[in-house]
């Protein structure tokens, strides 16, 4: 399930890379600032890691954008468990 999830992040950071670029009308001298950060390759391998940078702005934007669509994506999961008779906590079922 983490792993699908972590999944599923990261096609909702790839498709929604032009969706945010323009959903700022107005960026603060802040949002300007570059941020390089590292990790976004192959998916299950460090050789195709690398470092990508954003402004501020950009990277604020796919953050809360990629926070939306997991919400969304485990709201439609539960929604089907409890149809199913299987209803689980949203962490999961206790350890």
């Amino acid at each position: 399930m983490r792993a699908l999830l972590i999944a599923v992040a990261a096609a909702g950071c790839a498709a929604s890379v032009a969706a945010y670029a323009a959903s700022d009308p107005a960026p603060n001298k802040d949002d300007e600032r570059v941020i390089c950060r590292r990790g976004e390759g192959t998916v299950g391998s460090r050789l195709g890691e690398q470092r990508v940078c954003r402004t501020r702005g950009e990277w604020r934007r796919m953050d809360q954008t990629t926070r939306r669509e997991v919400q969304e994506f485990r709201r439609q999961m539960e929604s089907r468990s409890v149809a199913l008779g299987r209803a689980e906590p949203a962490g999961g079922p206790p350890q």
